[in-house]
């Protein structure tokens, strides 16, 4: 009803552009689905709100949000093809996006499965890499401003908050820019010209509400804001299992309230996100030095162990010797004595050597791989710990395996692993299970959409009249949407044809109760009118509108009228005295008119008659039926 009562829907801007319908309304602007009359195609047309034509500051973002993405190419930036003023109102023409945006996606489907979601997030932070190369921070970064085709096509749109990389910020009391819940907190602090750090914060909190269902900091204004200064982005793993530790590193290390501790902008981003998909591709996904790799500050070096300073070494000085001469032991014989202790002591550590060695080789730096399979994650990580062993896990659906238990290890139990490596296991996710999407009282294209990213396939499609549902429109689905159901599983649909069409019966000779009935249990409508008949008796039908043909049958809908002649019966006329003295051939005409039926008496011969009527019988004034009555003209 909005967009009907819009006063701009109809409208053509610059004399080029044809106003279609609304598309979108925020804060700043209304976005337009538009005919380009040139060059005739769709297009989106942002317009300034009305309201804000004599602010200055707004029309200058206007303009810059045109001039940020002008020169901008990606296929992940929503291109800009136009821009200008059309009575004073500033606008900008993109290209149009058919499809929704990843906060409707989010709000629909809750947490998306992590391979979806980094798919998803490379998509966008190339967009972004894309803005950042040119020196453009985005500033509002969020999901409402990240499109999705239908065709599956990511695309960062809404530069208006972009600036330069050197620009300043705004102040909270200035009023921040952008939506609060995704913003830096050096932002919110001014501690800092704005640069691609901050967008970088941005795009780890969709990445967590992306992976969790569900916004980092939640509460009022004031409880966000402390939230963002007091507390960096929590993992995801610590709401949603199965996330891969890398990606769960790569996310804390964006929401890092220290921008020096975030990637550096969304080009080393893209990085560490593609170097983490290309692990995962090798069975790679796990290793560590790729998780750490995820959270090192940009440009940082690894640690240089700082030198220590010397030690003082204290000369030990010389005992003075207490025994007599009569005690002393020949040098000689103390040297000789000497050296036979070293030796043994020498083999002695040398076996022991040996023998902790090979202890140590074949055994002592081993371990036995627990049996965790059928425990809890926690419980299976508390085993492991317990054997001196690193526990690394991956989840997997289950149909048979409870959500949280562990479903096989690598290696398996009682396997000997050298200690203080890493063990891996794979633990359930439960069934994999996807939600039929909403999709009665929508198109059947819009349909098949849904399903199809919801990981599910379209089952059959059948059709049925509805005198309520548009034709081309769902009605039902089976299973019923908002059922949660394997992924692939079949959906199948009930389109409507609109209404059933009606075959109109033959009505005539029927009587009018009989016919009105009938009309009535099609669900159509009977229209009385009247008339005389000579044919039909009184109460019947003469004819119908629409009439009856077995040939061609005339269709109608639910409610439409059908007009139903009903006869009178044969009409009364009234013998006139006007014929009386008219020559023959007039008074048949006259009394032929009223649907009489005339026969002549003569009453001499022909020679002498004057063809004039004489008398009329019945009498003149007599009323009779029109319907063929015989009436008979004396004539002389």
């Amino acid at each position: 009803m909005a967009a009907a009562s819009d006063p701009l829907v109809g409208d053509v801007v610059d004399g080029r552009y044809e106003i279609i319908s609304r598309a979108g309304r925020g804060g700043m602007a209304t976005v337009y689905r538009a005919l380009d009359r040139r060059l005739d195609r769709i297009v989106a047309v942002k317009i300034m709100r009305d309201d804000l034509d004599d602010d200055p500051e707004y029309a200058k973002r206007f303009d810059s949000e045109a001039r940020a993405v002008a020169n901008l190419s990606s296929a992940h930036i929503v291109s800009v093809f136009d821009q200008g003023v059309d009575r004073g109102r500033p606008y900008i023409v993109m290209e149009f996006i058919e499809g929704t945006n990843l906060k409707a996606v989010l709000v629909q489907q809750g947490a998306l499965p992590p391979e979806r979601a980094v798919r998803l997030l490379e998509d966008v932070v190339s967009g972004v890499a894309v803005a950042h190369a040119a020196g453009i921070v985005h500033r509002d970064i969020k999901p409402e401003n990240v499109l999705i085709s239908r065709g599956n096509d990511v695309k960062v749109t809404d530069f208006g908050l972009a600036r330069q990389s050197d620009a300043p910020t705004m102040t909270v009391a200035d009023g921040v820019l952008g939506s609060l819940s995704y913003v830096s907190p050096e932002r919110l602090l001014h501690q800092a010209p704005v640069d691609f750090r901050s967008d970088v914060y941005s795009i780890g909190v969709v990445a967590f509400e992306m992976l969790t269902g569900h916004k980092p900091f939640t509460g009022d204004t004031a409880e966000i804001v402390a939230q963002h200064l007091n507390a960096d982005v929590p993992a995801p793993s610590t709401i949603t299992a199965g996330i891969p530790p890398w990606l769960d590193a790569l996310v804390t290390a964006c929401g890092k309230r220290n921008a020096d501790a975030r990637p550096a902008d969304a080009g080393e981003l893209l990085a560490r996100i593609r170097r983490g998909l290309a692990a995962m591709l090798y069975g790679n996904g796990h290793e560590p030095a790729l998780v750490a790799s995820m959270t090192e500050p940009s440009g940082s070096l690894a640690a240089v162990p700082p030198r220590l300073p010397p030690v003082a070494h204290e000369d030990t000085p010389t005992l003075a010797s207490e025994s007599g001469p009569a005690d002393r032991v020949p040098a000689a014989q103390q040297v000789f004595k000497r050296r036979r202790i070293f030796a043994a002591v020498l083999a002695g550590v040398i076996v022991l050597g040996v023998v902790l060695g090979g202890w140590w080789l074949f055994s002592g730096r081993f371990t036995t791989m627990p049996d965790i399979v059928d425990q809890t994650s926690d419980a299976a990580t508390s085993l492991v710990e317990a054997a001196n062993l690193t526990l690394a896990t991956e989840g997997a659906f289950s149909e048979d395996v409870a959500q949280g238990i562990v479903i096989s290890s690598t290696p398996k139990a009682g396997s000997k692993v050298p200690r203080h490596s890493t063990v891996r296991a794979v633990v359930s996710l439960g069934p994999e299970r996807y939600t039929v999407p909403q999709v009665t009282g929508i198109s059947q294209a819009d349909a098949e959409a849904a399903i199809g990213n919801n990981h599910l396939t379209l089952g059959t499609v059948t059709q049925d009249y509805s005198d309520t549902v548009p034709e081309g429109t769902v009605i039902s689905s089976n299973p019923a949407e908002g059922t949660d159901v394997p992924p692939n599983t079949p959906i199948d649909l009930v389109v409507s044809q609109g209404p059933q069409p009606i075959t109109v019966p033959d009505l005539t000779g029927q009587s009018q109760q009989g016919a009105t009935d009938a009309l009535t249990a099609l669900g159509l409508v009977a229209s009385i009118t009247q008339a005389n008949s000579c044919t039909v008796h009184v109460g019947n039908v003469i004819s119908q509108d629409p009439s009856y043909s077995a040939d061609n049958p005339v269709t109608l809908h639910k409610g439409d009228t059908v007009t139903l002649n009903i006869s009178n019966g044969p009409a009364s006329v009234t013998i006139p005295s006007t014929v009386i003295g008219m020559k023959s051939a007039d008074a048949l005409k006259t009394l032929q008119d009223l649907g009489l039926t005339v026969s002549f008496n003569y009453l001499g011969p022909d020679v002498t008659r004057q063809d004039v009527v004489m008398a009329v019988t019945p009498a003149p004034g007599t009323s009779v039926t029109g319907c063929g009555t015989k009436v008979i003209l004396d004539i002389s």
